[in-house]
């Protein structure tokens, strides 16, 4: 739907005259944002190994919505920053879900007790608009 707001659904039986069968009054809200994390299922905290990031190869956006499998969008770009000692020691621009050899550099120089933040998310959804995620932060745990 274009729009929120109610909208009609009509059914129609096309064999007898288009008659109607039933009719149901639905309301339409807009796309909920979504979130985003790195792929895998070992990510319930947020704390992970160099290994488990490195084989995770990309970020993955999910939408909560029932019975939805896909994400109806895509990851256009975001920011890798490496925090180590508490001070901001390399950052690079990833475009797309997948890593780039830029950011797979950066998450290959991550030592133990290291911060790595997926920053400035940014999202096309399939209704047109751009949205903007949560950061995620990660503390490297070797």
């Amino acid at each position: 739907f274009s729009k929120t707001g109610e909208y009609i659904l009509r059914f129609y039986d096309l064999r007898n005259d288009k008659k109607v069968l039933f009719e149901k009054k639905i309301s339409v809200n807009p796309i909920p944002d979504p979130t985003v994390k790195v792929r895998g299922d070992n990510l319930n905290n947020y704390s992970i190994s160099v290994k488990d990031l490195l084989s995770a190869e990309r970020l993955e956006a999910k939408l909560e919505i029932n019975n939805l499998s896909f994400f109806p969008g895509r990851i256009n770009s975001y920011k890798v920053i490496r925090i180590h000692n508490g001070k901001e020691e390399e950052s690079v621009n990833n475009y797309g879900e997948l890593f780039q050899s830029p950011t797979q550099k950066v998450l290959g120089s991550l030592v133990k007790n290291d911060l790595i933040i997926f920053d400035n998310l940014n999202l096309s959804m399939v209704d047109g608009t751009t949205r903007t995620a949560a950061p995620i932060v990660y503390k490297i745990i070797n």
